[in-house]
C-alpha cells in the first residue's frame, strides 16, 4: 500500500494491528491526522463534563490514540464497505476508548486535594500547598449494596458507562430526565445515538432489577 491517506479506515487499523513496523507507522500516522479533530473534540468535551482538574484534553487525546494503535486488532468493521460509515465508525471506537480512558483516570483520582493559593498563601517554596486525605474507614456494605454491585458488574462496558453517566444527573424527584445537552455529550463520547441510549439504559435497569430479585451470583458480561 503506498497512498495511505485514501485506505478505508479498516484497512489502516489491519495495518496497524497486522503490518510491519514501517506499515504500522504510516498507517498509524493518516489514522491519527484522519481523527485528530473529532477526537480532540470528544477529549474537550469529556474534560469540560468532568472538571477535576487533575487531566486536561490532551491527556485523554494522547492516551486515547496510544490505546487506538495498541488494541487495533479489536475494531470490527462489521463487513461494512463504505468509506464515509467506516470513518464514523471509527470515530465512534476512539469515542468509546476516550470515555474508558476517562473513567480509568477517575479512579486514579489522587489522595490529595490542591488548595486555591488565595485563600492558603504559597509555602515557603512557592508550591500550591495540598491537604493529604487520609483513606476512609471501610463500612461495611448492605446485603443490598452487595447485590447491586454484582448486578453492575454482570453489565457490558456499555451497559455500565451509560447507567454511570446516567446517574450522575439523578435527582430525588420524579419523570427525572437527563438534561438534554448533557445527554448529547453521553451519546457522542459513547458513540452511539440517543435511541440506543434509551434501549442501553432500560436493558441495563433490567438486568439490575432481575438480580435484586433473584439473588443468585450474576452472570459475567460478555
Amino acid at each position: 500500500m503506498t497512498n495511505w491517506d485514501n485506505a478505508t479506515d479498516d484497512k489502516l487499523l489491519a495495518c496497524m494491528a497486522h503490518g510491519s513496523i514501517e506499515e504500522q507507522r504510516l498507517a498509524f500516522d493518516s489514522f491519527y491526522r484522519r481523527h485528530t479533530e473529532y477526537l480532540y473534540g470528544i477529549c474537550y468535551n469529556l474534560v469540560s463534563r468532568y472538571k477535576f482538574g487533575f487531566f486536561d484534553e490532551k491527556d485523554i487525546f494522547q492516551s486515547t490514540m496510544a490505546k487506538a494503535l495498541q488494541g487495533a486488532a479489536t475494531f470490527e468493521s462489521d463487513a461494512v464497505e463504505d468509506p464515509q460509515e467506516l470513518h464514523d465508525m471509527a470515530d465512534a471506537w476512539l469515542g468509546r476508548i476516550a470515555t474508558n480512558v476517562v473513567f480509568d483516570l477517575l479512579r486514579q483520582k489522587p489522595p490529595s486535594v490542591p488548595l486555591d493559593p488565595e485563600f492558603l498563601g504559597e509555602n515557603g517554596d512557592g508550591e500550591t500547598p495540598s491537604i493529604d486525605i487520609a483513606e476512609p474507614e471501610p463500612i461495611e456494605e448492605s446485603v443490598e449494596i452487595r447485590l447491586i454491585r454484582k448486578a453492575i458488574d454482570s453489565l457490558t462496558p456499555t451497559e455500565q458507562a451509560v447507567v454511570w453517566a446516567s446517574n450522575q444527573f439523578n435527582e430525588c424527584r420524579e419523570h427525572q430526565r437527563t438534561p438534554t445537552e448533557e445527554l448529547d455529550n453521553i451519546v457522542t463520547s459513547l458513540g452511539i445515538s440517543r435511541s440506543n441510549y434509551r434501549k442501553i439504559k432500560e436493558r441495563a435497569y433490567n438486568k439490575i432489577r432481575g438480580c435484586m430479585a433473584d439473588p443468585k451470583p450474576a452472570p459475567e458480561a460478555k
